[in-house]
């Protein structure tokens, strides 16, 4: 039995982010950099929980690390305060998605960033597939 679907969540949104912020790196899994480069923006977006909200619709948790270059100080709070606008901006303007959470995080002590929870919702795949006999 296969599923097919159209892209997640998840996929969406790591597009419309590239499309909005070109000068970032934007990864559609879990991972995080190795650096990021002065003034410019990386972000990973994964899919973190899985709930069926009815047998039509799958409600998609996504978890959304925003990392930005400067670690201290007010320029990196700016820089970060500016990176967290544009990247809610991109969630909230596409259609189909929410966030519902901001968290402001130093990753693994060396990254400065911010953690987000994000929703998407879709087609029940997996009921469609069932009734389609696949």
């Amino acid at each position: 039995m296969s599923v097919q679907q159209g892209p997640t969540p998840r996929e969406i949104l790591a597009q419309a982010v590239q499309a909005a912020q070109p000068e970032w790196t934007v990864k559609d899994h879990p991972w995080k950099p190795k650096q990021v480069p002065k003034d410019q923006a990386a972000v990973a977006v994964w899919r973190s929980d899985l709930e069926a909200i009815s047998n039509l619709e799958l409600r998609h948790t996504l978890t959304v690390n925003l990392y930005v270059s400067r670690t201290e100080g007010a320029d990196a709070e700016a820089e970060a305060d500016d990176a967290l606008d544009k990247l809610l901006l991109v969630i909230q303007g596409t259609p189909g998605l929410a966030w519902s959470r901001a968290e402001r995080t130093v990753f693994e002590t060396v990254f400065t960033g911010w953690q987000i929870t994000a929703t998407g919702v879709s087609n029940n795949v997996y009921r469609q597939a069932v009734l389609a006999g696949e």
